[in-house]
């Protein structure tokens, strides 16, 4: 149990890439079409604000069961469409609701008009946005992909959603390439892994996309962890099988990837536990959600580690609720925990009651 609440809180997000310096072609004043372009979208979220380069403005359209999206003619400041070549897309969120976020897109250009016929450009998942982001963010995991062609028109469209009704964005950037190429995007596998003291060996792969490159240089370094990791004879693998020092505890281990016209990935990390059973195997938390009142919920394990309930909505009307249980054991305080859209439990441990230096400054949540 105590396995499954480290991994649930430790691990470190595994893919992430530079952007490069990729220009944005759009500029504010560029023509836009929203699109289905039937003007269902308030007068101060229209589809021109997608490329007016302020976060706090947005794009919202109603869609009414259809895919939304948007057609943009970049003009590079000239007054008329030009030939332009795109090969990467950023998206930012915008104020409220992370249902109207898009999670996946499509791309298609034209050069012949707003009217088509289109050409289909690039098509996938908007990695970030899907299970939550941040609001008034750019996405951090590149959309980028090997387009030759320039284009005068443009089509984004967001054939699906974070679950709501309407289709809304802050901003929307379409990218030409660098003038030395793009970063590497890099992907590590396990993201995170628990091994036994006794045998503390684990192999650890990363996954390079580039297509406008085709040598790297990978630097393995140590983050962090109780003792010193010897990575001298896995430089510039993208397989290593590392055995770790037989001290319990949690390593965080990097690559960075470096292609041969020297852009830098991001950095990408692995946690590795090492685990010892006779030590780490108890229970380090039990919430009954028995309260059945109030907005707090009690830690019923050795460590008193109290949770509050909220909601990603900041109304308390949607925090989540105490119901009748099911557990005839309970007896008399027999209840269960009912969530509601977006509710959430936020469990922060006591520092003052854990003893154990892997278990200290984590945070425990739960959300539906």
């Amino acid at each position: 149990m105590r396995v499954m609440s480290i991994l649930m809180v430790v691990c470190v997000l595994a893919v992430g890439v530079s952007w490069g310096a990729g220009e944005d072609v759009t500029r504010p004043g560029d023509p836009v079409i929203g699109q289905p372009d039937n003007n269902r979208w308030p007068a101060g979220e229209a589809p021109q604000y997608a490329i007016d380069d302020n976060v706090n403005t947005k794009y919202l359209h109603f869609r009414d069961g259809q895919v939304a999206g948007i057609i943009i003619s970049p003009q590079l400041g000239t007054g008329q469409s030009q030939p332009t070549l795109v090969q990467g897309i950023t998206l930012t969120t915008a104020n409220d609701a992370p249902g109207r976020d898009p999670h996946s897109y499509e791309l298609f250009g034209s050069n012949a008009d707003v009217n088509g016929p289109w050409t289909l450009i690039s098509q996938g998942p908007v990695v970030d946005f899907i299970g939550g982001w941040p609001r008034f963010t750019k996405n951090e995991t590149p959309i980028i992909f090997d387009n030759q062609t320039e284009y005068l028109h443009y089509r984004l469209m967001f054939p699906t959603l974070g679950g709501d009704s309407l289709f809304q964005i802050a901003e929307i950037e379409l990218l030409a390439p660098p003038e030395n190429g793009w970063p590497a995007a890099v992907m590590i596998s396990p993201a995170e892994t628990v091994v036994d003291v006794a045998d503390p060996t684990v192999e650890i792969n990363i996954e390079i996309d580039d297509f406008d490159s085709t040598s790297w240089d990978v630097l393995w370094t140590q983050v962090s962890g109780p003792a010193a990791v010897d990575l001298d004879d896995v430089q510039d693998q993208t397989t290593v099988e590392l055995t770790l020092p037989a001290v319990r505890g949690t390593y965080v281990l990097r690559a960075l990837v470096t292609d041969s016209e020297g852009n830098e990935s991001n950095p990408v990390e692995t946690t590795v536990r090492v685990w010892d059973a006779e030590l780490d195997n108890k229970m380090v938390g039990y919430w009954t959600f028995n309260e059945g009142e109030g907005t707090f919920i009690d830690d019923s394990a050795d460590d008193v580690n109290r949770g509050y309930m909220g909601n990603y909505h900041n109304d308390p009307d949607l925090d989540p609720n105490f119901v009748e249980g099911w557990i005839p054991a309970d007896g008399e305080n027999n209840y269960a925990l009912h969530f509601q859209d977006f509710g959430y439990v936020q469990v922060i441990p006591d520092a003052n009651s854990v003893s154990d230096p892997n278990l200290q400054n984590l945070d425990y949540g739960v959300s539906v």
